[in-house]
């Protein structure tokens, strides 16, 4: 498994909206250098931070790259910690699967927590992929899982909804993570304290 086949979805995940683009074929309005100015301002800030996760992507890849095996889980204990702390989020995690078992299983390996929040990762071993149809689905059609509200999921996720909630979480971003065109895993982000948007 290459590492860009990680850090791609993740980047495109986490990645803001298209940048803007000035209206400039319109006469010009009252207002109109002001809503420009924000226009550009919009646009600076939206660059700004495009480039700052591409640095920390960089940063992470070749902090991983170079890595004794024996400190790979410490390396990534680490990246999820930049990655929780550079989106907002107040969970970051990683889920591997064991596909030879004769269930096929998922397992929270690694998870950090921002300061004041529950870790959940003792309560999400050995879990059944079958049990959560719904989620598993999509990840395994290798879409991005985006909950902006817990509350509010169909009705064909209900076992889904009922664990989020058990954690507590408001809003939940899931990326799949492919080797050899199969499943491996996946990465996730969860709001806990306050519901959060991701375009």
């Amino acid at each position: 498994m290459s590492w860009d086949e990680i850090v791609d979805p993740i980047e495109a995940a986490l990645a803001q909206p298209e940048l803007p683009t000035p209206d400039l074929d319109r006469p010009e309005p009252d207002g109109y250098q002001q809503q420009l100015e924000s226009q550009l301002s919009t646009y600076v800030a939206t660059l700004e931070r495009r480039i700052a996760l591409e640095q920390l992507i960089n940063q992470i890849s070749r902090r991983l790259a170079n890595l004794d095996p024996k400190d790979v889980d410490g390396g990534i204990q680490t990246s999820l910690a930049e990655l929780g702390a550079w989106s907002g989020v107040d969970r970051a995690y990683l889920f591997t699967l064991t596909p030879d078992a004769p269930e096929t299983l998922f397992h929270n390996t690694h998870e950090w927590c921002a300061a004041g929040i529950t870790p959940q990762q003792a309560h999400l071993q050995n879990l059944p992929v079958a049990a959560f149809p719904w989620l598993m689905d999509q990840l395994a059609r290798f879409e991005v899982v985006y909950i902006p509200n817990t509350t509010q999921m169909p009705a064909e996720a209900t076992v889904e909804q009922t664990e989020f909630l058990r954690q507590q979480i408001q809003s939940l971003l899931c990326v799949p993570i492919a080797f050899e065109q199969k499943l491996f895993g996946f990465i996730g982000f969860d709001a806990v304290r306050a519901p959060m948007h991701w375009t």
